[in-house]
């Protein structure tokens, strides 16, 4: 109850830069149980920062943390169409009729994450606890949650669009990228039931740490195309010093789901901080790989698209 009362009692703050600082030192301090320190060389303190400066404000981020507005930009910049495609776009739920939607789709809100409705087959209808959690998710502010400032102005709605993976069967890559180059990996599965967790470095050996609780699974094997995965992470990361790039695979397809500018607002919390520190050595290309030693993944080739070739994901 204190927290919820906190939570409450934060969002209530003046949406102005300084009072929008106080908020996320709270957040940060609690989460964290220290306070942000510059060129501390810890990831969380580095996202921290982004945060609180004029970084997030850049109309390249905001325009990409809109999921409708980033895939014109992903597309462009990827040389194919690789995001999932668009079906409808809607600003009241109550304009959404199952009859007007593909047989197999997915229901979320553009501004925010968290609530995916599955459509998965045409006997699949869209109950009213289903239109209830959109109503919530289309309300949600970000902004004022979170004070990430590239999400005060995002247009709330409703996003219908491809089915990618069914509800169970979901498995997404989250690419760190810095300085235009992937660091790290990390990969989240079972979403609806224990929620495991797996980082890799760039040549796909693994990280030992846990984030947020989550367990760990079974390490797996190189994806055979994640040199592909890399190449089209880091023809976008290019154009940003930092990125999270959300890829998915469907039958050897690859899928960029989201772009992140601010991973878990800065508190998400490790397993201890010498975890931190292991992370954001890897993070800042300060250290070598990390355990057990793989093939590693053959350099990614970022090229100029050729207009007349066929999209290769």
């Amino acid at each position: 109850m204190l927290k919820a009362a906190g939570r409450k009692l934060l969002r209530l703050l003046p949406r102005t830069r300084m009072f929008d600082l106080v908020h996320m030192l709270v957040y940060f301090i609690y989460a964290q149980r220290r306070l942000p320190r510059r060129n501390s060389g810890l990831l969380n303190d580095y996202l921290f920062f982004l945060k609180a400066g004029p970084e997030l404000a850049d109309a390249l981020r905001q325009i990409t943390s809109d999921k409708v507005y980033a895939k014109y930009f992903i597309d462009e910049v990827a040389g194919a169409r690789v995001t999932p495609e668009t079906y409808a776009v809607f600003h009241s739920v109550d304009r959404i009729r199952r009859r007007d939607l593909p047989e197999r789709c997915v229901l979320k809100p553009s501004h925010a994450s968290g609530t995916i409705v599955y459509l998965d087959g045409p006997d699949q209808e869209i109950g009213e606890d289903e239109r209830e959690a959109l109503r919530q998710a289309l309300a949600r502010d970000i902004y004022a949650e979170t004070r990430e400032i590239n999400y005060k102005y995002l247009p709330k709605r409703i996003l219908c669009e491809e089915l990618i993976q069914a509800r169970d069967e979901i498995k997404d890559y989250k690419l760190f990228c810095y300085k235009g180059r992937v660091r790290f990996t990390q990969v989240d599965w079972d979403r609806h039931g224990l929620h495991k967790q797996n980082f890799y470095d760039a040549e796909w050996n693994p990280i030992h740490v846990t984030y947020n609780r989550n367990p760990t699974g079974a390490w797996e094997p190189l994806p055979e195309n994640y040199a592909r995965m890399c190449e089209l992470a880091e023809r976008i990361a290019r154009h940003f010093e930092w990125v999270r790039v959300d890829l998915y695979i469907r039958d050897g397809r690859i899928f960029v789901g989201e772009l992140t500018h601010c991973h878990n607002q800065a508190n998400g919390v490790f397993g201890s901080l010498e975890e931190e520190r292991r992370i954001s050595r890897i993070f800042f290309g300060e250290a070598p790989r990390d355990d057990a030693r793989v093939a590693p993944r053959a350099p990614a080739s970022v090229k100029d698209p050729d207009p007349e070739a066929p999209p290769a994901c």
